[in-house]
């Protein structure tokens, strides 16, 4: 049995990482933190590609750790608190565009067996690292259309 790997997107204070792990309960899978979170609480907000780029490919790694842990463990799903396409998102809004990273973000959104977009209507809090209820918008609006443009198949979810 191939463990499917499901992506779930959304702008910041969304609800991804609740949802992601109350999934991850429910069907007694496994839930992928999200690495960006980690490196601004333990370093500091990434300020330029290169540390974008490195937070991506360590979204990346644990996604395969979650991937072999579940294959060990007989868990049919891995949920993935954000992908490599929020870090090229978030980059390309507050840094520059990166093409590599873009062709990295790209290439992997395409390996999730289904992509959920968390609409951002619920409360807004800020925790520090939070930006702004007019961001929240802007990238969702900029995730939504990047999976249109790319012809990824996704399905927009709200939480209540």
């Amino acid at each position: 049995m191939k463990t499917k790997k499901i992506a779930i997107l959304g702008a910041e204070c969304s609800g991804k990482s609740t949802l992601a792990k109350s999934l991850a309960i429910k069907y007694k899978s496994i839930a992928v933190f999200e690495y960006l979170r980690y490196f601004c609480t333990k370093y500091s907000i990434p300020t330029n590609n290169f540390q974008q780029y490195y937070i991506a490919n360590k979204q990346i790694y644990l996604e395969n750790l979650a991937l072999k842990h579940a294959k060990k463990s007989k868990a049919k799903y891995i949920f993935c608190d954000t992908t490599p396409l929020l870090t090229c998102i978030y980059s390309d809004f507050y840094i520059k565009e990166d093409k590599y990273l873009l062709d990295l973000a790209l290439k992997h959104q395409k390996s999730y067996d289904l992509v959920l977009l968390v609409s951002p209507n619920i409360a807004w809090i800020q925790d520090g690292l939070r930006d702004s209820q007019e961001v929240r918008k802007e990238i969702f609006i900029r995730v939504y259309n990047f999976l249109i443009l790319h012809s990824i198949r996704f399905r927009v979810i709200n939480i209540n």
